[in-house]
């Protein structure tokens, strides 16, 4: 079944939030956005990033209402969410930014999807700890679950696996 894009968009919105969807109103005054703050916004990218990833829909309420970002904001808002990501995430975190039209109760709004890969091989964290999603959004992980993180294989884990095979067959 062919979906358009847009409407795959919409069934997630109806879907609501989960471990994989955050919905993030944006609110802008005087040219500035207030709503989210980097800092909660940079911690819940890091939660995303330590877990399996997942997709912001910024210009979104918590209902799964299009609310829109403004069209002449909308390189700021994107500006602003890669500033995020790179300076207030560490290591840095490259967000895919998308724009979206949907439909919404006073017509078409644009809204922003912000789509976060599951980290490499390392524990991202924010200025404020270290996040991962869990069943408790954006918590700090306990000891052991930073552990089983930590031990999670990544791209060195699996080239030294590699070359270890690649010396026994010979």
């Amino acid at each position: 079944m062919n979906v358009h894009p847009t409407e795959a968009t919409l069934r997630r919105l109806r879907a609501g939030e989960d471990s994989r969807n955050e919905f993030e109103r944006m609110e802008l005054r005087r040219d500035r956005i207030t709503d989210p703050s980097g800092d909660n916004l940079a911690a819940e990218f890091v939660a995303f990033a330590n877990a399996e990833g997942g997709m912001f829909f910024l210009g979104v309420d918590d209902a799964g209402t299009p609310i829109g970002i403004r069209a002449d904001k909308l390189d700021d808002v994107e500006q602003w969410v890669v500033n995020i990501a790179t300076d207030l995430c560490n290591p840095p975190i490259r967000p895919i930014l998308r724009r979206a039209v949907v439909r919404a109760e006073g017509g078409d709004a644009i809204i922003l999807l912000a789509e976060i890969k599951r980290g490499l091989s390392y524990i991202g964290q924010p200025a404020a700890g270290t996040f991962c999603w869990s069943a408790r959004p954006g918590g700090i992980r306990t000891p052991t679950e930073l552990a089983r993180l930590f031990q999670r294989p990544g791209p060195r884990t699996r080239v030294r696996r590699t070359a270890r095979l690649q010396r026994r067959r010979r």
